[in-house]
């Protein structure tokens, strides 16, 4: 048994041992290290060339896919997975069946024969299963974060020790290394061993930011999927949804002001570790809206949500316009009463918050909104529903809400007080860490640890309810990013967020936010992205008209499209100054073109050799020898002798000679004249 060989077997028990610890599956882990155990010696090889090793790798991957969508990894022991990663690189399931994937590759890699020996990259694909296996949440394992410190660094060590076995050897030098060579390999070993400790911290301490860039980098793999509402939220579903989509548009809004908190879903019973909806809902009814409400428009129907007040006064109208992310859900603020819709129908609770919809995912819908929204006061039976709690409530947190709404005497002093408590005392972090065996909203908060807005959302309305005000977990989009191109106002994946609605005695159903103001999302969206949306949008709008055969709609968008345009282009700076640069050099082409070509000063000088110059061809043509234009005065001297012409040739030559002198002397001019006066003398002919 080599030492590299040995060392390889190492590196699969090691990242193997961690995956049994973390996944309670022990038997997966015991048979590879003993298949590798025996493939270590080398005594089993097997001759397979380099393309059929590439599809044994194939083979081996393509096998634990089909494992991993037949059984996937749900349990732990007797516990069931809790939440969800945040990025879809590292899904739990997926994680493990790709760490046995990769181990199982190394484990046949000790069965077959190769020249050269075990391969380089064995470390490589060891450090990927121990970081895949590291994935998977200790649930009930016992096992801590030192344990996977530990092995860490045993990989580290273990690949520091499996490079150094990879020598150059030359003839002439002896086969010894020397003593400096060996301290210089164990000081490589000991700063590799640090190296590993430093950096498993690191990637422990900022484990969700890798987690969301995963998340965003994958999610350019798979841009067709949906992020979607479901009736049962788990804590930790609009974290992923912020991490998977990023700056995807998910719908885009007409409004005159911003339309702020947009509801997907209202949920009624908290259940722990995620919130669902177990009160009575009902399918919205078509109806006629009241006299001041807006008329629907040709082809809509009006659905009511809920009770529509007596005296409403003005109306708020937004027009939404989904991309197809957010299917079987409708969006509507705190207060609606129609929904204009085209087709489809849309299922509601009891205050009229929209559960599901049928409608298609790219289907355009209005939504109706009076401006001074008034509520119908809640049966008692409905409020206990909605301040009910699981009996996991500890005292804790029953202590911690009666000290903050200790001093408050209404229903809105409560809800101001509870909603302070969250942004005076706790800060906003992408992620949480529960310990094993706590419940998540217990843990955070007593403990007051960092967390995303679920936390704050689900924090605050259980301190609500133990404080007899009914509460309710909403989650949705905060709409804030407006697209200036086209004027309307877009939620995009990262802006998905969750608030809560409690119901004040005095006015009714009140939102409240409890996330500190560096979790809320953000509205900026940059004028590239902006410009490249609104186009998709128009096409798709386009698109929607000719679908409903709306032809005076058609119309419609095009006139908006062009209007839209022209109202962009002049009121950007951009735009200005490439038209002025456009206009400055069309002007300096013109005046270039018109402007009078203006010859060089000519001296005196040679103005009188020009002038020679002109007598002279003006005689040898007169003698039937004319200069081309690309002739020079050299070749036709020459050609000049050769038809006998001998003081014109030796004159051309002499001309050279004076004309192109940096300083023509005046005698050289009188010396050329009296040359070209006897080189066309009579005597010549």
């Amino acid at each position: 048994m080599t030492a590299r060989r040995l060392i390889a077997f190492g590196l699969i028990c090691v990242p193997a041992t961690m995956m049994g610890m973390l996944s309670q599956q022990y038997y997966f882990s015991g048979i590879l290290a003993a298949v590798a155990l025996a493939g270590a010696p080398g005594l089993l090889q097997l001759r397979m060339r380099r393309d059929r090793q590439m599809l044994l790798l194939v083979t081996i991957l393509l096998v634990f896919a089909v494992k991993w969508r037949l059984a996937p990894l749900r349990e732990i022991g007797y516990s069931t997975l809790p939440l969800f990663s945040l990025s879809p690189l590292m899904e739990y399931s997926l994680a493990h069946v790709m760490a046995q994937a990769l181990l199982t590759y190394l484990t046949a890699l000790l069965f077959l024969h190769r020249e050269e020996g075990m391969p380089l990259y064995v470390p490589l694909l060891s450090a990927n299963a121990m970081v895949l296996a590291g994935n998977i949440p200790a649930i009930g394992t016992g096992t801590t974060k030192s344990v996977y410190l530990w092995l860490s660094l045993a990989v580290a060590g273990l690949t520091a020790l499996y490079f150094m076995t990879f020598q150059v050897r030359f003839a002439n030098r002896p086969s010894r290394r020397p003593f400096m060579a060996s301290i210089l390999a164990f000081a490589l070993l000991a700063l590799a061993l640090a190296g590993g400790a430093v950096s498993s911290r690191l990637l422990y301490k900022h484990r969700n930011d890798v987690d969301v860039f995963l998340g965003r980098l994958t999610y350019r793999l798979r841009q067709s999927s949906s992020v979607g509402f479901s009736r049962s939220a788990r804590l930790g579903s609009v974290a992923a949804a912020q991490a998977e989509g990023g700056t995807a548009v998910a719908l885009r809004i007409f409004s005159e002001p911003p339309p702020g908190y947009l509801r997907g879903m209202a949920f009624d019973t908290f259940l722990g570790d995620r919130w669902d909806v177990r009160g009575d809902t009902s399918e919205a009814a078509p109806d006629r809206p009241a006299v001041t409400a807006p008329p629907p428009e040709s082809g809509e129907t009006a659905l009511r949500l809920r009770e529509a007040p007596e005296h409403t006064g003005e109306w708020r109208v937004l027009s939404v316009f989904p991309t197809g992310r957010t299917d079987h859900a409708a969006f509507a603020p705190l207060g609606a009463v129609y929904l204009y819709a085209r087709e489809g129908a849309v299922t509601v609770d009891r205050e009229g918050a929209p559960i599901s919809s049928t409608m298609q995912g790219t289907a355009s819908y209005r939504v109706a909104v009076p401006k001074e929204a008034s509520f119908a006061e809640i049966h008692e039976a409905r409020r206990s529903e909605l301040t009910a709690l699981p009996e996991i409530v500890v005292p804790g947190v029953r202590e911690l809400a009666a000290s903050i709404t200790r001093e408050c005497r209404t229903d809105g002093e409560t809800i101001e007080a509870i909603a302070e408590f969250f942004t005076s005392n706790f800060t906003y972090d992408f992620g949480i860490e529960i310990p094993e065996g706590e419940d998540p909203v217990t843990h955070f908060l007593l403990n007051r640890v960092p967390a995303h807005c679920e936390y704050f959302a689900s924090g605050a309305a259980v301190l609500l309810r133990l404080a007899d005000v009914p509460a309710r977990y909403v989650t949705g989009y905060l709409v804030g990013a407006k697209n200036t191109y086209g004027g309307y106002w877009i939620a995009r994946d990262k802006d998905a967020h969750a608030w809560v609605e409690a119901y004040d005695a005095e006015r009714g159903w009140v939102l409240v936010e409890a996330t500190p103001p560096g979790g809320r999302p953000s509205p900026e969206a940059g004028r590239l992205r902006q410009l490249w949306d609104y186009l998709k949008f128009r096409l798709h709008a386009l698109w929607e008209a000719l679908v409903w055969g709306d032809f005076a709609g058609f119309a419609g968008v095009l006139k908006a499209f062009f209007h839209d345009l022209f109202r962009a282009a002049a009121t950007s700076v951009w735009f200005w100054l490439l038209l002025g640069a456009l206009a400055a050099r069309w002007v300096w082409r013109r005046r270039k073109r018109r402007a009078p070509r203006r010859g060089a000063v000519t001296s005196p000088e040679v103005r009188e050799c020009q002038l020679l110059l002109a007598r002279m061809n003006r005689h040898v043509s007169s003698r039937g020898h004319v200069r081309a234009p690309c002739e020079t005065l050299g070749r036709f001297a020459a050609r000049l002798e050769a038809a006998e012409l001998d003081l014109c040739a030796g004159w051309y030559r002499h001309y050279t000679d004076v004309r192109y002198r940096s300083e023509i002397p005046p005698d050289a001019i009188e010396h050329l004249a009296r040359e070209l006066e006897a080189a066309t003398t009579p005597r010549e002919r």
